[in-house]
């Protein structure tokens, strides 16, 4: 059945939305490096991006990019309407549930405060969904919009339930943006984040919003938007018929059972992964190389541990298609210095740029690779839901293996550039195997494996499209089965589908307990009150959560001059030399000298220690800094501040 309408007209939208979107994202990137980002700065930024979007829209057929003519849009026969009503009705029901669980709290998991009733009505949106997916006359852009929105309320739970905001990093990326919107600039510059730095910084300069919400919003509403059409395109490719175009759509919606987790909340990797998978998907189809070549740009822009896998993806696909132009011998070592080059591009950027070290230790190279691929979990003895859940997510990276491998063996010369999705993924293993033997001197113990561990990520990315269309097989294959099975199928895919939600979240149940804190009111008014309370420069030891309050109120300009650099008042990073004193307070005992050191490190005469009553054994380190602190006071019995002066 139809899905495009015969002249493009509407589905040219989309690919032109991107296309406008990553040349902004490009030349915000190129003018904030090489100026700044004011008024001028942005004109120039629109200017640019207008121009070569004029330019690059007659390079590039947008009719490769949305290759299929088809002959409805909006169109649904009256008899359906009902089906959109009671999505939409669901839909606003499940919003308002999370709407309801807002707090400003200190959380574990948004399932503290979410209703239980969210995931019933998670699922019966999900079966509604897919039978109005496999509806003939319902028209194609009515689909889009409801996976849209249904990829929307999955990934905007941390959006929409934490008041405050969510993790650590966004608020330095936050903290940074509102500063680069007030002076045009931040010293030093970086190079790299600068692609969703720029974007933020324009979009809120023109349309007045505030910073942290855009932010917010930024990878949950992008990732809605973008990936539904990028997985969409990928698979229409392969559609011939009535019952093609249903396998493709329920392809759509269940695809991110492998997860939710990196579009969930903003940062720099993050928006990067979604370009990323923009770059493969479009790279491994008939949209051409120039597309292809922009998608991997802006890639790179937003972050560059992204952005190197895509340009050499881009460098396969160039080899790929002009190989044959070249003689044998040139042809073979020059796809052999593109394997180096991809394999050592990430750790020896790493070693540059992080200052890490090269430490071999094979015993650690078997215990992680066994943690991401060879760790079998069992059943627990909790509920039925629980057990399941953790039976899936405990074993969640063998079954990508499992997954991966049964897909490759299937898709074996049955997919577009196969052997260029092969080749970036042998490339990228190599990679991932030097990195497990990078030190970062900068990062405490338990983040060491950090930068290594995204490199699985983009691995399994730049599988998608085998996935994709092994995925495709294997629903076909179901839709075959008499009617019962097909039934049980779906309601097993709907339940991965549910648990995929339910484990792409903070939690805290008796299987999990996800430890991390949320940053609550009671931080932010333990920095107001210690900003009150001093009347000279000074030092505050504390956790991630509070120091994440202290850049959500006090913005970036509170450095001081160091022997060891520039160093915020609170610390950040965990890794800096103000978050070890803070950890020697609550580890080894809250001293005066180890409070004395935090000071002179600054050059300050004060210095402060908050301890959250939820910290590891807190009522033992809060009687003992009442001992040794010269005053102190609690915010509800939450926080407790000691103050310590020299």
């Amino acid at each position: 059945m139809s899905f495009f309408s015969p002249n493009y007209e509407n589905m040219k939208l989309q690919p032109s939305f991107l296309l406008a979107l990553c040349l902004v994202i490009i030349w915000g990137a190129i003018i904030y490096y090489i100026y700044a980002l004011n008024w001028l700065g942005i004109i120039l930024t629109l200017f640019l991006s207008a121009s070569s979007y004029l330019i690059w829209r007659r390079k590039i057929k947008l009719s490769d990019v949305v290759p299929i003519k088809n002959k409805t849009g909006w169109i649904i026969v009256k008899q359906y309407y009902w089906l959109i009503a009671g999505y939409l009705f669901i839909y606003a029901i499940m919003i308002a549930l999370l709407i309801s669980a807002r707090s400003d709290q200190a959380l574990i998991s948004p399932w503290e405060v979410v209703s239980p009733l969210f995931f019933y009505l998670y699922g019966a949106e999900l079966l509604l969904l897919a039978y109005i997916l496999t509806r003939q006359k319902i028209g194609g852009y009515w689909k889009l919009s409801l996976v849209s929105l249904h990829y929307l309320v999955s990934l905007s739970l941390t959006a929409i339930v934490y008041t405050i905001g969510y993790g650590f990093d966004p608020f330095i990326h936050v903290a940074t943006v509102d500063l680069i919107i007030e002076k045009g600039l931040v010293l030093p510059k970086p190079p790299y984040y600068l692609g969703q730095y720029s974007l933020i910084v324009i979009i809120a300069k023109i349309s007045g919003l505030a910073a942290e919400t855009i932010d917010r919003f930024l990878v949950p509403v992008l990732a809605s938007l973008l990936l539904p059409f990028a997985f969409l395109r990928n698979t229409s490719e392969n559609s011939q018929s009535d019952q093609d175009n249903q396998v493709k759509w329920l392809a759509l919606i269940f695809l991110p059972i492998l997860t939710f987790s990196p579009f969930v909340f903003t940062t720099p990797q993050n928006l990067s992964y979604i370009f990323l998978i923009l770059t493969v998907l479009f790279g491994s189809s008939k949209a051409g190389l120039k597309y292809t070549f922009i998608l991997a740009a802006a890639t790179t822009a937003i972050h560059p541990l992204t952005g190197l896998p895509a340009l050499s993806w881009f460098s396969f696909l160039v080899w790929q298609r002009y190989r044959n132009r070249l003689s044998r011998k040139t042809s073979q070592v020059t796809g052999l210095l593109l394997f180096l080059t991809a394999a050592l591009a990430l750790p020896l950027t790493l070693a540059m740029a992080a200052r890490a070290s090269f430490n071999f230790n094979l015993l650690q190279y078997f215990i992680n690779l066994k943690k991401y691929f060879f760790n079998f979990n069992s059943f627990g003895q909790e509920n039925v839901f629980l057990n399941t859940s953790y039976f899936f997510g405990g074993n969640i990276k063998l079954l990508l293996f499992i997954t991966i491998t049964a897909a490759v063996l299937y898709s074996y010369r049955k997919v577009r550039d196969f052997n260029s999705l092969l080749a970036i993924n042998s490339a990228l293993l190599v990679s991932y195997l030097i990195s497990l033997g990078l030190q970062f001197d900068s990062l405490i113990n338990y983040e060491q494996q950090g930068y290594a561990s995204r490199i699985p990520v983009i691995i399994i990315i730049f599988f998608l499209p085998i996935i994709l269309f092994a995925g495709q097989a294997l629903i076909a294959k179901i839709k075959r089965e008499p009617k019962n099975r097909q039934l049980a199928w779906l309601g097993l895919g709907i339940l991965l589908a549910t648990i995929s939600l339910y484990l792409s979240y903070p939690r805290f149940d008796k299987y999990w307990n996800s430890r991390g804190y949320s940053t609550g009111a009671v931080d932010i008014m333990a920095v107001r009150e210690i900003a009150n309370d001093a009347k000279q420069p000074y030092v505050a030891l504390a956790n991630q959560q509070v120091s994440a309050a202290a850049l959500k109120e006090l913005g970036f300009d509170n450095y001081h001059l160091t022997t060891e650099g520039e160093i915020y008042t609170y610390p950040i990073p965990t890794g800096g030399p103000l978050y070890k004193y803070y950890l020697d307070m609550v580890y080894q005992g809250p001293k005066r000298e180890t409070a004395k050191q935090a000071a002179s490190l600054a050059g300050v005469k004060s210095s402060y220690l908050v301890v959250n009553k939820y910290w590891y054994q807190s009522g033992q380190i809060i009687n003992a800094a009442k001992l040794v602190a010269d005053k102190w006071w609690d915010i509800e019995g939450k926080v407790y501040i000691f103050q310590f002066e020299f």
